[in-house]
């Protein structure tokens, strides 16, 4: 009756990827599940790699911290306060509640990388 439906996460820069974590068949993506699994499970050691050379999964991100910015989706466990405290934590730099224009997949960068 309804399509299938495939939940992949990642993260990018302009030359570099993260790992993609294709979440599990029937997984609700609550806060719990977006901190636990997806945001110290890829997000972090995508963010702590040290190589300066290599495939685009294996580079560093940024030279800095500073020269980052976490940019999410409107998914409510992405925009949870809870998020919000977990980047925060974490030291990680991100746009808050009505800084990125709602429904703007033309300036989305990964709407351009999910098209190839």
């Amino acid at each position: 009756k309804f399509s299938r439906m495939l939940m992949i996460w990642g993260a990018m820069s302009a030359t570099v990827l993260s790992e993609l974590h294709v979440v599990p068949n029937q997984t609700s993506m609550y806060a719990e599940y977006y901190h636990g699994t997806i945001l110290n499970e890829y997000l972090l050691p995508a963010l702590n790699r040290t190589a300066e050379a290599g495939p685009p999964t294996q580079r560093k991100f940024h030279h800095t911290m500073s020269e980052s910015i976490f940019m999410r989706e409107t998914a409510s466990c992405q925009k949870a306060k809870t998020t919000d405290q977990w980047l925060e934590s974490h030291q990680i730099k991100f746009w808050g509640k009505g800084i990125w224009p709602a429904n703007s997949p033309d300036i989305n960068p990964i709407e351009n990388l999910w098209a190839i």
